[in-house]
């Protein structure tokens, strides 16, 4: 006969506290890049989604092509990157919150709730 165990106490654990440690760690991290952005948009005249207005203008005055592009290609790339580190750690969210759904629904099933 097969045998199916379930340790409760670990998927307590794993959606009460460890995913929600990683989706916070997520957070800090999320909060940092998009701080980063705020200071590549001011330091290298870059016009992103922060200042409203469009990408590269070639009628700017001459100073300002050193800057621009790599400027707007850290932007978009640290974007990139934000909306990665978004997704997943919505993704490790909602994991946690299946998680503690089984555990909910096994205890159900074994008469403990």
């Amino acid at each position: 006969m097969d045998e199916f165990e379930v340790h409760l106490s670990a998927l307590d654990d794993l959606g009460r506290n460890r995913l929600p440690g990683i989706s916070q760690s997520m957070s800090t991290a999320l909060e940092k890049l998009t701080e980063a952005t705020g200071w590549i948009t001011r330091t290298f005249d870059t016009r992103g989604a922060s200042m409203d207005t469009g990408g590269f203008d070639t009628s700017m005055p001459y100073r300002h092509y050193l800057f621009w592009q790599p400027g707007n290609e850290c932007y978009y790339t640290l974007d990139f990157v934000k909306q990665v580190f978004q997704d997943n750690r919505d993704n490790v969210d909602l994991a946690a919150q299946a998680i503690v759904e089984i555990a909910t629904r096994y205890r159900q099933a074994d008469g403990q709730a």
